[in-house]
């Protein structure tokens, strides 16, 4: 929780005079979402419940990440450990079950399972759409739980737009953020963001050299460059880049002669490239495509450190590097109209990872340190509207993978409208998650660690059935909202460590 003394600034917030014609940029007036929809559809026509946080809740929050943005999200719990960073649970799963995309491409490099939500910064978020419970037929593998899908800025209204944020907490947290967008005419568009943050890391006794929070320095910038044609398609090309260093110092041993501790830096890079396009065709149809390539490496150095003379020695056997490469493809073509009495999408999902480290044993793979893992999908779904107030959509995936049998996912969603501002929505679906490479082929044994992959794993499969009573007063000024939601979620084949005595 963030302290009360923490003093905000909200620096430079410039804009030119003549504004441009941008389509994009109005439409946040209303509340769209596209995570898990057939095209951007009005939050409360969706089928599927998907809750949102705007922008105007992040910088009223002053969060800079997503576990600072979560942190206070009913249903979901944020776990913290103080090397690992954080974790998410949703419906009372976590780890890979949740499954975390950004502008619909998923985000690599998980540690103990989880995706860190520290590490994803919010400086050019617009919103963050979630659902919760499976929607393995739109996204695959590790959405049995949830999803929680971050949607970059697409717009700009002014020709020129510049911003700095910075934020000082009295606990030692400190960041300074930065965004710049600039309109190249009527259809470019290229905007960019970096920042910096820091936590000087805390213990309640001041004398101690190893913290109970670490320090941490955290290094980030993206940019996006967006071009606009034949009516409502545009081509966005983004670029993201993020560093981080955790430092675990150790207790001072023998402090009276010569005195000594054990350190551990901790060092993650992620490296982003996506090429995203949507637009209408043939009048009725909205195509929605996304390539993205995902680069993930993260350093442990262990050190010998001699505190008299501040001279370090690397300490034999205790270093590692882990590396994992994803590159994915998805283009889904759906029906537009949401008047029409029978509505369908298609599309194509593969993925392809590659992972390294000196711990992966793969024995089908020829060289030593690397395994990969490949997955091609097809989706389908179709929609019917018996009435104005019923939706009935059911859902199919089918899926090869290159390392076990493919999976069939089936769902079924239903939304009523009861009156003007109450909503029923039902679903019976169906999860999986795959086994990571890790879990298939991890070789860990040393004094202390005896952690062995098992490569005849099963992907986990789960029944979920759900059912959501939504009311809404959108006309009123402050616009409450109350929801009940209640959930049946039944796991199979579940993976675990598993420990021989």
């Amino acid at each position: 929780m963030k302290s009360p003394l923490a003093l905000l600034f909200a620096l430079c917030s410039l804009h030119t005079i003549q504004a441009q014609h941008d389509t994009l940029a109005g439409q946040h007036i209303r509340q769209v979402v596209v995570t898990g929809q057939f095209a951007p559809t009005d939050a409360r026509a969706a089928v599927t419940p998907v809750r949102i946080l705007s922008r105007e809740r992040i910088e009223r929050m002053g969060a800079n990440n997503l576990e600072q943005l979560l942190r206070q999200e009913l249903n979901l719990r944020i776990g913290q450990d103080m090397v690992l960073g954080s974790s998410l649970a949703v419906q009372g799963l976590a780890g890979q079950n949740v499954k975390i995309l950004v502008d619909g491409v998923p985000v690599v490099g998980r540690t103990n399972g989880n995706i860190d939500l520290g590490q994803l910064n919010l400086a050019n978020i617009e919103r963050v759409e979630i659902i919760e419970g499976p929607a393995s037929v739109f996204y695959g593998t590790d959405a049995l739980a949830g999803v929680v899908n971050l949607i970059s800025r697409r717009g700009q209204a002014e020709q020129f737009k510049i911003g700095l944020t910075s934020q000082y907490e009295q606990l030692g947290e400190r960041s300074l953020q930065a965004n710049a967008g600039l309109n190249l005419g009527q259809r470019w568009l290229l905007q960019a963001s970096g920042g910096y943050d820091e936590f000087v890391g805390f213990d309640t006794s001041a004398t101690e050299r190893d913290q109970l929070w670490n320090p941490k320095r955290q290094h980030y910038a993206e940019a996006m460059l967006r071009y606009m044609f034949a009516g409502d398609h545009f081509l966005r090309l983004k670029t993201a880049f993020f560093n981080e260093t955790v430092e675990n110092l150790g207790e001072i041993r023998r402090p009276q002669f010569k005195p000594y501790a054990f350190d551990e830096s901790y060092l993650t890079l992620r490296r982003d490239v996506a090429l995203l396009h949507e637009g209408t065709v043939f009048k009725n149809f909205y195509w929605n495509n996304a390539l993205g390539l995902n680069f993930f490496r993260r350093e442990k150095e262990a050190l010998r450190t001699e505190l008299e003379t501040a001279s370090q020695s690397p300490i034999f056997g205790e270093q590692d590097t882990s590396r994992i490469t994803s590159a994915m493809l998805r283009s889904v073509i759906a029906s537009k109209n949401p008047a029409q009495r029978w509505q369908w999408l298609a599309g194509v999902d593969t993925r392809f990872d590659r992972a390294f480290g000196q711990r992966i044993r793969d024995s089908l793979s020829q060289t030593p340190g690397e395994s990969t893992l490949a997955d091609i999908a097809f989706i389908g779904s179709l929609r019917w509207l018996p009435t104005d107030r019923t939706t009935i959509e059911s859902g199919l995936r089918a899926a090869w993978n290159s390392r076990y049998r493919g999976a069939i996912v089936p769902s079924l969603n239903l939304r009523q409208r009861i009156s003007h501002d109450i909503d029923l929505r039902a679903s019976v679906a169906r999860g999986f998650r795959s086994p990571d490479l890790k879990e298939l082929f991890l070789y860990f044994v040393d004094a202390s660690h005896y952690v062995i992959g098992n490569a005849n794993l099963r992907p986990e499969r789960s029944d979920n059935v759900q059912l959501n009573l939504s009311w809404e007063k959108p006309t009123h000024r402050l616009a409450p909202r109350l929801q009940v939601n209640g959930f049946w979620n039944h796991i199979r084949d579940k993976i675990e460590l598993y420990e021989f005595v």
